[in-house]
């Protein structure tokens, strides 16, 4: 950090339209003597800051030296205009911005400095060069406090909290435990330093430009949610119903004819299968990039799909804007200058393994409408979703860093064009600032499969959801991979994520193919998946609304917990299934149970918490625990079929209700335009049960309860883990003995 410029003494303050403009002399260290060491100078040059806020309790930064690009170009920078109601201060040699509770105080006079405090209480300082320019980069540094922890950033790698993590280019929002989130709104990557050194953060990027966004909240939970109405609420995706998601990607031997086949292959074995996703094997062997299907495999592609959809079964495609001098395509786009250029004006062509392959420069509006448009074309004959990708090689070329992010934003564009928002599912392999409305961020094994990389699996999909990314899709990796253990444990995870597929080749998916036991895990799994959708969707939608991950850290769902900061290989599964995954080679594990009364949802055995349990597992058992004063919505894969309404045949199970307290549950619709509310309160011998919006067959059951001696509707039923009652109305009064 020796040498680097940074605001030293105030120049001028204005105020208007709600951003006040702070102008500074730049300064510089320098050495003088040896003896006297370094001293700050003045250096030629001025730096601009100013703040706004977008909304309450958020401060957005710009911090500036001299503008040379043109802002309307960078199509990556989110929109954040200057709307909120805000207040500016000059008072005790101060100048105070504040934005509802948020609060930021630049010191006018001696060392320059910056203060973001909540509530009046200080949650991030930075002293001497909060700002600098160092070799053409512009960034900021703030204190990091001795127990602050930092969560987000992307993929976790080794550990969820982010301390000593560094990465030039990760996702670039992160929140912090001291009760803020920063978001870097750049088109370039950032660089970003978490107490690698030193006591601080520090983060960078290569322009003359730096825009940051202070996010302040009472929680987690609260900064995710302003994040994600700042950026984006994510998408409703269309993966309401239960089934098996089937991915075929590189697999060149499968056909039409071999598709119809394993679907009834599947029906016949009582599998429901609900989509199939053909990756780049829609291609000929030969050019897998471009827009054409090879016809030898699949002659007639709109009806192929028509069979599918006749199952019931979603059909999904990859689409890249790669594109191989093998491809029919490929004079086309050059021809009109639809590829990525150098200065000369020529096509910029790699060797890939696709073949001499160009890049269509999303970047240029009339290139970026002719691939749009050949997406629409696939949506119009009927495919239902796209995955977008493209390969890290493309995104190393100059002018191509930001591809990914807006192929991101293209195909829900196109999915929402050609049907509407309740109906929308992208699969994303990259993914940047401002796609957090992208529904599936997706997780696969790079490598040889192995513990280690299961593990990173599940740390990257929890640090992806406290990223701006609520929903992730696991692949499973092919069993040919990793070792039968590896896979079935794969299997257990993946089950419990937002989205899975499945990715074995078509002539495995058998029990001779995949093992007896592999096969038969994949079928009872499926089962309980395919039984706790209402709720696994319900977790989705919360992060439409709210922008809440599906899979949370155990420390944001309980921050006051001491034991649960520490806690990464487990998590919840919305706000009331603790999902305890085996990540190593064992027959038991250690499970950490917070306060309260928690029901194991297999067996219906209760422990009772803080503590930490040892738990024997067998292959194809995941411990899955239910929150004291719960209600999990359910429905019997009988029932389940691809056009029954999420909303009917339901039944609710109420776990651990506790006196005085209310236990509630909301279960949405395919595409989240409608919802359901049940809500269950008990007050002494008394328990009401209320429930709004939902259809016929309605069931609940009272885990551990047995003493009902009267319903104001229907008899209650015994079972061997509690009392059931079905009912119709929207009201069911019962009395305990």
């Amino acid at each position: 950090m020796d040498f680097a410029r940074f605001p030293d003494t105030f120049e001028s303050v204005s105020f208007s339209d709600n951003t006040v403009t702070i102008k500074a002399l730049c300064g510089k260290e320098t050495y003088k003597l040896k003896s006297e060491g370094k001293t700050v100078v003045s250096d030629p040059g001025r730096i601009t800051i100013k703040l706004s806020s977008p909304a309450a309790k958020v401060i957005r930064v710009n911090v500036a030296v001299h503008k040379t690009q043109p802002r309307a170009k960078k199509t990556t920078i989110v929109d954040l205009p200057a709307t909120a109601n805000v207040q500016l201060d000059q008072e005790g040699g101060e100048v105070v911005f504040k934005s509802g509770t948020l609060s930021c105080s630049i010191p006018q006079e001696g060392q320059f400095g910056i203060k973001f405090s909540y509530c009046s209480s200080p949650i991030l300082t930075g002293k001497k060069r909060t700002f600098y320019i160092l070799n053409d980069r512009i960034g900021a540094r703030f204190d990091l406090m001795p127990d602050e922890l930092i969560y987000g950033l992307g993929s976790a790698g080794a550990s969820i909290a982010r301390s000593g993590y560094r990465s030039n280019d990760p996702i670039p929002f992160y929140v912090s435990t001291e009760g803020f989130g920063i978001f870097i709104n750049s088109n370039v990557p950032a660089k970003i330093d978490i107490g690698s050194t030193a006591m601080f953060t520090d983060f960078s990027v290569d322009t003359e430009e730096l825009e940051f966004v202070v996010i302040a909240g009472d929680s987690v939970p609260e900064i995710l949610q302003t994040y994600a109405s700042l950026t984006g609420n994510m998408l409703a995706p269309d993966c309401a119903n239960g089934g098996i998601p089937l991915r075929f990607g590189g697999d060149f031997s499968i056909t039409a004819e071999s598709i119809t086949n394993l679907i009834t292959y599947f029906t016949s074995q009582s599998i429901k299968i609900k989509e199939i996703w053909l990756g780049n094997s829609w291609h000929p062997e030969y050019d897998i990039t471009g827009f054409r299907w090879d016809l030898d495999r699949f002659p007639n592609p709109e009806g192929f799909i028509r069979t599918i959809h006749d199952a019931g079964i979603r059909f999904g495609l990859s689409v890249s804007p790669v594109i191989s001098d093998n491809s029919p395509d490929f004079q086309e786009v050059l021809d009109y200058g639809y590829l990525l250029s150098d200065e000369s004006g020529n096509a910029v062509i790699l060797d890939a393994d696709a073949g001499n392959c160009g890049l269509i420069d999303l970047g240029d509006l009339v290139a970026r409408n002719w691939f749009t448009n050949q997406c629409d074309a696939l949506l119009h004959s009927g495919v239902d979703f796209l995955e977008s990708d493209i390969p890290s090689i493309f995104t190393e070329i100059k002018g191509a860093e930001s591809f990914p992010e807006l192929l991101n934003s293209l195909m829900p564009e196109c999915e929402i064009r050609i049907r509407d928002r309740s109906r929308v599912l992208v699969m994303a392999n990259g993914y940047g600032t401002g796609n957090g409305s992208v529904p599936f961020s997706n997780l696969k094994a790079v490598g040889t499969p192995t513990y280690a990389t299961l593990t990173d699996t599940l740390k990257s999909a929890i640090s992806l959801g406290l990223s701006g990314f609520p929903a992730v899709n696991i692949d499973v990796p092919p069993k040919s991979s990793c070792s039968d253990d590896v896979y079935i444990k794969y299997l257990e995870l993946a089950f419990f994520a937002p989205h899975f597929r499945i990715n074995e080749p078509i002539g495995r998916l058998n029990p001779e193919g995949m093992g007896q036991q592999a096969y038969g895990i994949m079928k009872s799994l499926s089962n309980i998946r395919e039984s706790l959708m209402p709720y696994i969707y319900s977790a989705i939608a919360e992060g439409c609304n709210y922008g809440l991950p599906a899979m949370r850290l155990m420390a944001m769902e309980f921050p006051n917990d001491i034991f649960a900061r520490g806690v990464e290989n487990q998590f919840m599964l919305g706000d009331s299934l603790l999902i305890a995954p085996v990540l190593k080679p064992a027959k038991s594990i250690r499970v950490y149970i917070p306060a309260g009364t928690w029901t194991d949802l297999m067996s219906y055995e209760t422990i009772r918490g803080p503590r930490y349990a040892n738990r024997n597992v067998e292959a194809g058992a995941v411990p899955i625990y239910v929150r004291p004063n719960s209600v999990i919505a359910t429905r019997t894969p009988d029932t389940a079929g691809t056009d029954s309404s999420m909303l009917d045949n339901l039944t609710f199970t109420c776990f651990a209700l506790d006196d005085g307290q209310i236990a509630a549950c909301e279960v949405f619709e395919a595409g989240m335009n409608h919802s359901g509310v049940v809500t269950v309160a008990k007050e002494g011998n008394k328990i009401t049960v209320k429930t709004q919006n939902f259809g016929k067959n309605k069931r609940i059951v009272f885990a551990g309860v047995n003493n009902i001696v009267s319903a104001s509707e229907s008899i209650p039923e015994q079972m061997a883990y509690g009392t059931m009652i079905e009912f119709s109305s929207n009201e069911l009064i019962l009395t305990l003995g």
